[in-house]
């Protein structure tokens, strides 16, 4: 029973580090899309215009883009979330009691 209980030990150690790894990757796939899409809004129309863009102005392009980053960050508060979890039962069932 104890060389059971150190293979999930070990295979949940291993879940949180791929889930980390996951929530990292993403983390910068978001970032380089902000950076990439930063660009693409419209020049304003003049300096002393306060006239926000219409959706329906604004590129396709540019809808998809922000589409995509919106998925992107729900997907890392999902990873986080997942994480926090895998600790909690690392916590709960694996650690030596004090």
């Amino acid at each position: 029973m104890h060389m059971l209980r150190e293979v999930l030990r070990d295979f949940l150690h291993f879940l949180m580090v791929v889930n980390g790894a996951c929530a990292v990757i993403v983390w910068a796939m978001a970032i380089h899309l902000g950076f990439v899409s930063a660009g693409e809004l419209p020049k304003r129309r003049g300096l002393l215009t306060m006239r926000y863009w219409l959706p329906s102005e604004l590129p396709e392009k540019y809808h998809a883009r922000r589409r995509r980053l919106m998925r992107l960050m729900f997907v890392f508060a999902a990873l986080l979330t997942i994480e926090a979890v895998l600790t909690l039962l690392d916590i709960l069932f694996f650690k030596a009691p004090n």
